[in-house]
This record gives C-alpha cells, structure tokens and sequence, in this order.
C-alpha cells in the first residue's frame, strides 16, 4: 500500500537557532509493514534537484526507517551549502513512536559526524542527534 507523509525535522544553523526543515516521504508499504520509497527534503532537494532514497518499517506504535542522501551533503565551515555528486551521500536514522493525542510520529534523528582517533588505540565519533515530527497526508 502507498503512502505519503510529510514533516519536518529541527536541528541547529550556525547561529545556534533551532531550525526547521520540511521533507515529504513518499512509501510503498508491504505487507511486514517494512516500507521503501524517496523523500523530497525542503533544504537538500531544492538545492540538487534530487530525492533521498527511504527504507523503514513501522512495528504497531514504533517507526523506523534511514533516509539516504544520494551524495554529499554539508555545510563548510562559513555556512555554505555544499553538494558534491562526486562524493557518496551519508546516512540519517530516524527513529519515533505514535502519539496518539497529537495524531502524528515524533521521535529523533541520529547522523555521524567526523571520525577521529583517540589516544590508547581509541576512536571517537561526533553524533548529532534532534527531533522530528511526520503525518500521514495520503
């Protein structure tokens, strides 16, 4: 079965405000509840004309799924957008539960950083992590 949803995710600019991003999520669901399909994001998919590519699955009142940046995707050190074809995309977690008084999926997203080594043979990996909302529109 299809199905579409939109949201909106809140992560932080360079100005440390609370910024939100709007993505739409198009799915075709089977019938385990594991779900494939692409997602138009406000900020990324204006900027490169391409879609995400989505895989998931919802389990009663808990929701799961990666969303996948067909490339690279980031912000410089200046704040400027940078979108290279060249390089391969990375990967966002997302992760949330039903309200059933709001009506609507929220939880958080999860995305690795840089990786880098620590003393004693150790490594380090920077995780940035925030909420979001999704509902169904269709």
């Amino acid at each position: 079965m299809k199905r579409i949803y939109q949201g909106k995710f809140f992560d932080i600019d360079f100005n440390e405000k609370e910024i939100s991003i709007g993505f739409k999520m198009e799915v075709e669901i089977d019938s385990n509840f594991s779900f494939k399909g692409t997602v138009w994001e406000d900020e990324f998919s204006i900027a490169s004309n391409k879609y995400l590519i989505v895989n998931g699955y919802i389990d009663n009142d808990h929701i799961s799924f990666v969303k996948t940046y067909p490339c690279l995707y980031e912000f410089n050190e200046e704040g400027e957008l940078v979108i290279d074809e060249s390089k391969k995309g990375h990967e966002v977690i997302y992760d949330g539960y039903w309200d059933k008084d709001k009506k609507y999926w929220t939880g958080e997203w999860e995305v690795e950083g840089e990786t880098a080594p620590l003393r004693f043979n150790n490594i380090v990996t920077e995780l940035f992590i925030g909420p979001f909302e999704m509902w169904m529109i269709e």
